[in-house]
């Protein structure tokens, strides 16, 4: 048998007022969670199997009296948001975990003795209180919170509601789209309409071009200094935009013109100097080792292998390696800081070398510390 009656109804509607919690309100009234929400249920069934009731001056079922108390307590919450706004707020004040309560100012701090107290003030301690005899809790003053009084004047007034928003929307199965709510609206094209009209064609005469002289283009061996008649092409000749050389022209040298040639060093390589540098540098001279790869020195292929792994680095100088492997340099500018980089890796090493108890002579004495 239903426990479900009129005057339960409406002590569950009176409750869900002021607290706004189902569990709390079933709890409050003697019964259970599952039960608030069975009749609840019931209630909405067509027909409904709980009869109706009056509550506030209005007859509906028991789901519908749930519901406009709870937007009577949404709106209560709502009147303590905008005062509190408004005008601040007072909290408890606790000291070292424990309640502070105020104390009667009317009352000397010289008096202690309970029995004075009760004879003068009617009462054994010196703390303020109420109408029923509780003691009064010591409050302080807060200031309204910045953002709860901006949320009230949105809430209110279109003002301050933020002027953009955005919102996403799926455009299809897997793929999603960002679409901007407010501002200006975008400008439709305007379509212009295009009249097709004969147009004559104009035949342009041909341009006569002045045949110039067959040129000769002078060029110089490098090798040996002496000039050398060069044909030109005729297809180049052809074109409009080739120009012949000017006979006598001041730019043009006459004769033969002088190449510098820089004297051989010993330390100079074979395909900068020539042929003859073989024969110039001494017999006794060391030969040049080839530079080597910077890409397959040791510390370039680790932070290569980490680059490729997503691994940070260990060391200033390895993390310097691997920002200059990433970087848009040219590949001239990136071998001179690689090899920059790795020289340092280098000097580290010769130095260690010369470190070390190995290093230390034999019959060196031994200092314990």
């Amino acid at each position: 048998m239903t426990k479900f009656t009129p005057e339960l109804a409406v002590s569950i509607c009176d409750f869900l007022c002021e607290h706004s919690v189902m569990k709390d309100a079933a709890r409050a009234n003697g019964i259970s969670n599952s039960t608030m929400w069975e009749w609840i249920s019931k209630s909405r069934k067509d027909p409904p199997e709980l009869p109706p009731f009056e509550w506030m001056n209005m007859v509906a079922q028991f789901w519908q009296h749930i519901g406009n108390a709870k937007r009577i307590a949404a709106n209560h919450l709502l009147d303590v948001m905008t005062e509190r706004a408004r005008t601040g707020s007072f909290r408890k004040i606790i000291y070292q975990g424990r309640e502070q309560f105020k104390i009667r100012t009317d009352i000397p701090p010289d008096i202690t003795d309970p029995d004075v107290l009760e004879m003068l003030y009617g009462q054994r301690d010196r703390y303020e209180r109420d109408d029923n005899g509780h003691l009064v809790h010591l409050t302080e003053y807060v200031e309204p919170p910045v953002n709860l009084q901006l949320a009230v004047a949105a809430a209110n007034f279109q003002a301050y509601q933020p002027h953009s928003s955005q919102s996403i929307e799926v455009v299809q199965r897997g793929d999603s789209g960002v679409r901007i709510v407010g501002g200006p609206p975008k400008a439709e094209p305007v379509a212009i309409e295009h009249h097709a009209e004969p147009v004559e064609a104009v035949v342009e005469s041909p341009v006569e071009i002045e045949a110039a002289p067959e040129p000769v283009e002078a060029a110089h061996d490098f090798e040996t200094g002496a000039e050398m008649a060069v044909e030109v092409p005729d297809r180049v000749k052809s074109s409009v935009f080739y120009k012949a050389a000017p006979v006598g022209s001041s730019k043009q040298p006459e004769g033969a013109v002088p190449i510098f040639r820089a004297e051989a060093m010993a330390s100079d390589p074979p395909e900068i100097v020539g042929a003859d540098a073989e024969a110039a540098a001494p017999a006794d001279a060391p030969a040049r080792a080839p530079t080597p790869d910077i890409y397959l020195h040791v510390s370039v292929r680790a932070a290569k292998l980490k680059l490729h792994n997503g691994e940070r680095a260990s060391g200033a100088v390895e993390a310097q390696i691997m920002r200059a492997l990433t970087l848009d340099l040219t590949p001239e500018a990136r071998i001179k800081r690689l090899q920059e980089l790795t020289g340092s890796y280098r000097d580290a090493e010769e130095k260690s070398e010369h470190l070390g108890a190995g290093n230390r002579p034999s019959n060196a004495p031994v200092r314990v510390v």
